[in-house]
């Protein structure tokens, strides 16, 4: 029978290293908490970004989801990875404790958590009279899980290590020292293991959202590790692009959120008929010898996405051989557009460019629109740049592409008729041929 960690107390051992003095960096010592759950499989469920208020709301509800499903597989651990709170007040805390609580009890998982950004963060002074002293908010965080915000846990011989930012950056800082010789350890105590890094910000340069969100120190620390799973929250990107999960010199993948989807900067509106709260999911692992299955988790029906496919690491990690690299592209289908039509619709008062979907083996995630006036494109500026091709993202993150799909006429587009050029693209960014269709704005 598996043993939770409430249960465990005289189980769970903590051991202070003294590590060596010729290890770099001046940070404390590791202090490793060793957990033996009895059970020969290991199962993980993971979520992050939950983004609560004070208010038992839709982020609530999404959290309390989540923890049931779960509670209902008698999962061993369970991984945050950080920004309980849009705001970091105790009132937050005390939403998600009281969720977390009301799910589990007394008979609670492992577990491991990490600071988001927002858990740094607090409103105006003169509105919350509150100093965000990070103790104080780094103390919120331990008050729900009964971790310190920095902690190593080995867990059947697998180490978890939950390494929280140690500011409210966007980027986050991170103390990058600790984490050297937390995995300095992980290696000397099994070099072919798996090692599980909990991380709010993503690794710069390997999934996507990273570039804009991510932390380069991070990935210049992990890049040496090639054993390293990196877990991280921060981007909200949907886990249902096949590039967030990507295999470097480590593997890296991205937990999604519980609230809001969110997309890579330099978008036009997403689709008009999707709504960004509509899909949180949850990714859950199970980890058996040194093979670790992921599945995809619709939070709302409980369903994965996609079984058939499951994301499956093995250990010790073999870079040549890696199933998750960015030369996936090559084998990835090009969205096709079979019995096209476009033009424009009425929706509450709103004029949108609808099309028939393009099709692809996968998702269709992304499309491209020229709007050509004459024959000639008409530029726009974004970014304060001037360009041609606007770019939208789809309904994919959702977990399926609608037969049609509307998008909201740019604003800066003058009224007139126009030729639209449209294409779209798949996670990799593989691209359709181009269709056009005219409109009358």
């Amino acid at each position: 029978m598996r043993k939770k960690s409430g249960k465990t107390a005289a189980l769970c051992v903590s051991v202070l290293f003294a590590l060596s003095a010729g290890m770099t960096g001046c940070s404390a010592d590791v202090e490793e908490i060793f957990v033996d759950t009895g059970g020969d499989t290991l199962t993980i469920g993971i979520i992050s970004d939950t983004q609560l208020t004070e208010n038992y709301d839709k982020y609530a509800q999404n959290l309390e989801k989540s923890l049931e499903y779960i509670k209902a597989r008698d999962t061993d651990v369970l991984i945050f990875a950080g920004d309980y709170g849009d705001l970091g007040t105790q009132a937050t805390a005390d939403r998600f404790k009281s969720v977390y609580d009301g799910v589990f009890g007394d008979d609670k998982p492992i577990s491991l958590a990490v600071m988001g950004n927002h858990d740094y963060w607090l409103a105006n002074f003169f509105d919350c009279w509150e100093i965000p002293f990070k103790s104080k908010m780094r103390g919120r965080l331990e008050g729900i899980f009964g971790d310190d915000y920095t902690t190593v846990k080995v867990i059947n011989g697998y180490t978890f290590i939950a390494l929280s930012p140690t500011d409210g950056s966007m980027e986050g800082k991170y103390d990058i020292a600790y984490a050297e010789k937390a995995l300095d350890r992980a290696v000397q105590r099994d070099p072919d293991k798996p090692i599980f890094v909990i991380t709010h910000q993503n690794p710069k340069g390997t999934i996507r959202g990273s570039d804009a969100w991510g932390n380069a120190e991070l990935n210049e620390l992990f890049s040496r590790y090639p054993n390293v799973l990196s877990i991280s929250g921060h981007s909200h990107y949907s886990m249902l692009d096949e590039t967030n999960v990507m295999q470097t010199e480590y593997t890296a993948i991205g937990t999604q959120s519980l609230s809001y989807t969110d997309f890579d900067p330099g978008y036009e509106p997403v689709a008009a008929t999707a709504d960004i709260e509509s899909n949180p999911m949850l990714l859950y692992m199970t980890v058996k010898g040194n093979t670790v299955d992921t599945e995809r988790i619709f939070v709302n029906t409980g369903e994965e996405y996609d079984p058939e496919n499951r994301y499956t690491f093995v250990f010790p990690y073999d870079k040549e051989n890696a199933a998750y690299g960015a030369d996936r592209k090559d084998g990835a289908q090009a969205p096709v557009f079979e019995n096209f039509f476009g033009g424009t619709t009425e929706v509450d008062g709103r004029t949108l460019i609808t099309v028939k979907a393009a099709e692809c083996e996968g998702l269709v995630t992304e499309y491209r629109m020229r709007f050509l006036s004459d024959g000639e494109p008409v530029k726009f500026v974004r970014n304060g740049e001037n360009v041609e091709e606007l770019k939208y993202f789809s309904d994919f993150f959702t977990g399926k592409n609608a037969e049609e799909l509307s998008f909201a006429v740019p604003s800066d587009l003058p009224s007139g008729r126009y030729t639209v050029e449209l294409r779209a693209l798949e996670s990799f960014g593989n691209s359709s041929a181009t269709v056009t269709f005219g409109i009358t704005i």
